[in-house]
């Protein structure tokens, strides 16, 4: 196992939806977290925890595929999909995509909202 820190987030926003009807409400959603990566399994498996905008202190866990950057060899290029489970039990599934460092440990990049439940049931975005 590898442990990773990640910043994933940045210029993307989740569109929060209250529920079927409701007026949506574009929020910037910003996640820290620190977690471990572990390359025995195939695809990596991910786990993590953080704190986000919007959601608080939440765990994370997911598979990347990684693929060597073609210009720099100390990059691999990683997507994937991951679950959070924020601290009031909703999930979001994010898809994954950005650039992990191997020299640092870090990995940034994008999460796309592709489902969720709870609050985050209606959300969607990047």
């Amino acid at each position: 196992m590898v442990s990773r820190r990640s910043v994933l987030g940045g210029a993307g926003a989740v569109v929060l939806v209250l529920g079927p009807g409701a007026v949506a409400a574009e929020r910037p959603v910003l996640l820290h977290e620190t977690g471990t990566a572990n390359f025995a399994t195939d695809p990596p498996a991910t786990t993590a925890a953080g704190r986000g905008s919007l959601v608080g202190r939440y765990t994370k866990t997911g598979t990347l595929t990684l693929t060597p950057d073609p210009v720099n060899p100390l990059l691999l290029e990683a997507t994937g999909v991951e679950v959070l489970t924020a601290a009031n039990g909703g999930t979001m599934k994010l898809r994954v995509a950005g650039t992990f460092d191997t020299q640092t440990g870090i990995m940034t990049g994008t999460a796309t909202m592709i489902g969720g439940t709870g609050r985050y049931r209606y959300a969607t975005g990047a």
